[in-house]
């Protein structure tokens, strides 16, 4: 446990509560690996951002500027004496007034570094008390360092006026925040500040094209758990809730409405504020895990203090009493499938209710990472993962296909299979799955990349889910989304893996068929067909 340290120019008796307990620093620098914080634990660490202001090329553009100004230097006296001589160049009041020129160049560029460098590097403490900023913000902030989260007027986005500081105005183009983008360095490919304006006086704007998709996550959910959202610009809320929902460890799919959505106009669909309280107290919602069109997923928690997961339907927006229908029994399906299945590997259903005309099923928290975040923070897996994480899904495949009667998922892909901390894999996000009966035509639903073709004709079959898992284990080991509604195949490889790249090979080839009679023919023949491979 590291202690916080005491606060500059603040008066020892005035101090925060925070400051004087000792509390977990986590220190997110911009050139580290962690893994992401997850937001049921976020509350309860301190966590310090570090970052410098100006890229490395910065400095070494100023160098290189300096350097060329002495060659300039140089080649005009070299002139000098070409055409007057020596003898003239040497005179000891033309050296003097050389030397001067040259001195007085050189300590204006050693001055102009160095204050550079004094301001270059930003650090500031975020806790569930307020902000503790850096010397770097000393001017806009008057020196009074620490702001408590209630002295907050506004957070909003601003131009960054460091930005491509050489092109004019009229030749840079405003960043958007309805698409994050991030550079190939990890940070935020954006030209705008995050500015917090005070209502004490002064403001500190924080430059998020210098921050890492881990400080990123960590300042917006500090603005998601400790400050007022009416505080937040319209822009500010978009950005807080694309990196959230991006980088979260806890991705749970949000397509109850997915058919629905591009058929209804989205009406003023607010999301419930952290700290809300649904069920006369008995849930309180910690954060926002993703939001789109009218639903919406959190992290919450019961008066035990567990964790859980809340998805939200809002019931308001139907234009027509079939819309309405249509969305509760898509809700009332997941919840009478969820309910009767027992399985350690599959996200329990806790509780459902309607409250204040929206509708809610809670299930049980699986803290970990999607797959897809697996493959984003640490690349394509190695054969020996993957074999393990399709065994694991194939148990769990086994036990709903063979329910009476099968329970299809109808959605597996590398976004709905979260990989425990302990190294097990739990299947999330049944809100598509539905019952088997043979002959009956459903609707279409899944992922583009991972659907497989009959399913695309509103034919789900327990095949189906095995083409889905095929092209997700395609993905795992390539770190690309398989073509849609194809065969998928792995390029080759020259590396030492290869006997075991072809036996995942031969699965993903066998699973993506095209015809459902030429996959596998269910789950105990894939896991039969993995077993047997990686034993030979």
């Amino acid at each position: 446990m590291e202690e916080i340290p005491a606060l500059k120019n603040e008066p020892k008796d005035n101090l925060p509560d925070f400051v004087e307990k000792e509390a977990e620093t986590i220190v997110i620098a911009e050139k580290v690996d962690y893994d992401f914080m997850l937001p049921a634990d976020f509350s309860e660490h301190a966590y310090r951002l570090e970052y410098t202001l100006r890229s490395a090329a910065s400095g070494k553009v100023e160098n290189l500027t300096y350097i060329l100004m002495m060659i300039l230097l140089g080649s005009i006296e070299f002139k000098v004496i070409t055409k007057y001589g020596l003898d003239y160049a040497l005179e000891p009041k033309r050296l003097f007034t050389l030397l001067f020129v040259f001195a007085v160049f050189t300590a204006l560029f050693a001055f102009l570094k160095y204050v550079g460098k004094a301001n270059n590097h930003c650090n500031f403490l975020i806790t569930d008390g307020g902000i503790k900023f850096s010397d770097a913000w000393r001017f806009e902030l008057h020196k009074r360092y620490f702001r408590p989260w209630n002295d907050i007027h506004s957070v909003q986005m601003e131009e960054n006026i460091y930005h491509n500081k050489w092109v004019g105005p009229m030749f840079q183009k405003r960043s958007s925040v309805e698409q994050l983008k991030w550079s190939k360095d990890g940070r935020l490919d954006t030209n705008l500040m995050l500015q917090f304006d005070y209502k004490s006086g002064g403001n500190a704007s924080i430059v998020l094209s210098r921050l890492n998709r881990e400080q990123c996550r960590c300042l917006f959910l500090g603005l998601e758990n400790y400050v007022d959202q009416s505080k937040l610009s319209r822009e500010t809320i978009k950005l807080k809730h694309a990196i959230i929902a991006e980088t979260t460890n806890e991705s749970f799919t949000d397509i109850w409405m997915e058919d629905l959505e591009q058929r209804y106009a989205i009406t003023n669909f607010v999301p419930l504020s952290s700290g809300h309280r649904l069920r006369d107290g008995a849930f309180q919602v910690l954060s926002i895990l993703s939001t789109r069109g009218q639903t919406a997923v959190y992290l919450g928690r019961d008066t035990a203090g567990k964790n859980v997961v809340l998805k939200e339907l809002n019931a308001n927006f139907a234009t027509s009493d079939s819309a309405m229908t249509k969305a509760r029994e898509m809700f009332d399906r997941e919840t009478a499938i969820l309910s009767k299945l027992n399985h350690p590997d599959i996200a329990n259903v806790i509780d459902s209710f309607i409250e204040n005309n929206r509708v809610y099923l809670v299930l049980e928290y699986i803290p970990g990472s999607t797959l897809r975040q697996e493959v984003k923070q640490k690349g394509p897996r190695e054969t020996g993962q993957v074999e393990a994480v399709l065994t694991q899904v194939l148990s769990t495949l086994s036990f709903l296909h063979n329910l009476e009667p099968p329970v299809i998922h109808r959605d597996i892909s590398p976004d709905n299979i979260v990989m425990r901390k302990d190294g097990g894999v739990a299947i999330i996000d049944f809100g598509a799955a539905n019952e088997f009966m043979r002959g009956v035509t459903g609707t279409m639903v899944g992922k583009q990349s991972y659907i497989a073709p009959e399913q695309f004709r509103g034919k789900a079959e327990p095949t189906s889910d095995l083409y889905s898992l095929g092209a997700t284990a395609y993905y795992l080991l390539t770190g690309e989304d398989p073509i849609p509604l194809s065969r998928s195949s792995l390029p080759q490889s020259a590396d030492a893996d290869t006997g075991n790249k072809e036996i995942l090979n031969s699965f993903i080839e066998r699973c993506t068929e095209f015809e459902p009679e030429k996959r596998f023919a269910g789950a105990e023949e894939a896991l039969v067909f993995l077993s047997e491979g990686s034993s030979q």
